[in-house]
């Protein structure tokens, strides 16, 4: 599974990440590219429903842990 932490990590240096992006970051952790995209996009709903990220056309944002 792609881990929150990682997906968090790359978000905070650079805001704005293309999916396919993210894609390509994870995609050596996985036997193919179709567990890599289902573990993504799991981990990016998850993400999007705790209120972390917000997703924007194809593009993902990193939102402020601080308020």
């Amino acid at each position: 599974m792609a881990s929150r932490n990682s997906i968090l990590l790359i978000l905070k240096q650079r805001q704005g990440v293309a999916y396919t992006e993210l894609l390509a970051s994870i995609l050596g952790d996985y036997s193919n590219i179709n567990s890599a995209r289902a573990a993504l996009s799991r981990t990016l709903k998850d993400l999007e429903a705790l209120g972390l990220i917000r997703r924007k056309g194809n593009t993902i944002f990193l939102l402020s842990l601080i308020h």
